[in-house]
C-alpha cells in the first residue's frame, strides 16, 4: 500500500492499541446522545484505512425493508467496503479497540468495519441505522448480531468541501 509510512505505523501500533487517553468529547445532543471526539483515531491508522479500502470499494447497496432484497438504490449513491474476518489485521484490531473505548462497549459487540467513500454529488439520503424489525430481512440481521444500539462514525479525512452527517430531528449538521 503506497502512501503509508510503514515504519511509523509499525512503531506506533502497540501504542495505538493501548488505552490512550481519549480527547475531550463535545456533546452535541444529550438525548439521544451525540458526541464529537476530534482526533480520537491516530492519523496513521486513518491513512492506512484510506489506502487499504480504496481498491476494494464498490457501489453501496441497501436492504429493501419490504422484500429483503439487497440492491443499488438512488437514496444511497456512495461506495463502500465491509472488512470481513479474512481482511482483519493488527491495524483494524487497534481501530476496533479505539472504537470500543469511544462507544464504551466491548469490541465483540461491534459489527464488521464499513468504509464509505463519497465523491462529489454522492449521498446517503436520510435514513436510520437501526434494523427495521418489521422488514423482510430484519429477523436475520437481528439474529446475526442483535439490534444496533449505537453508531460510531470516523471521518478518515477532512480535506473536502461540503458533505456532512445530519441529524434533522435534532437540527444537527
Amino acid at each position: 500500500i503506497s502512501g503509508v509510512d510503514w515504519q511509523l505505523l509499525e512503531e506506533a501500533l502497540p501504542q495505538l492499541a493501548s488505552d490512550l487517553p481519549l480527547p475531550a468529547a463535545e456533546t452535541l445532543s444529550e438525548a439521544p446522545l451525540v458526541r464529537k471526539l476530534p482526533d480520537a483515531i491516530h492519523p496513521l491508522v486513518l491513512a492506512w484505512l484510506i489506502h487499504r479500502a480504496a481498491p476494494m470499494v464498490q457501489r453501496s447497496q441497501i436492504v429493501d425493508a419490504v422484500t429483503g432484497e439487497v440492491r443499488a438504490d438512488p437514496m444511497r449513491t456512495s461506495s463502500h467496503i465491509t472488512f470481513g474476518p479474512r481482511q482483519h489485521d493488527h491495524v483494524l484490531e487497534a481501530l476496533e479497540h479505539a472504537i470500543g473505548r469511544v462507544s464504551g462497549l466491548p469490541v465483540a459487540n461491534g459489527e464488521f468495519l464499513q468504509i464509505l467513500r463519497y465523491r462529489p454529488g454522492e449521498e446517503f439520503r436520510p435514513h436510520v441505522d437501526y434494523f427495521n424489525e418489521g422488514g423482510a430481512s430484519a429477523y436475520q440481521s437481528v439474529a446475526d448480531g442483535g439490534q444496533r444500539a449505537q453508531t460510531v462514525l470516523v471521518y478518515l479525512n477532512d480535506d473536502y468541501d461540503g458533505g456532512s452527517t445530519a441529524f434533522p430531528k435534532l437540527q444537527l449538521d
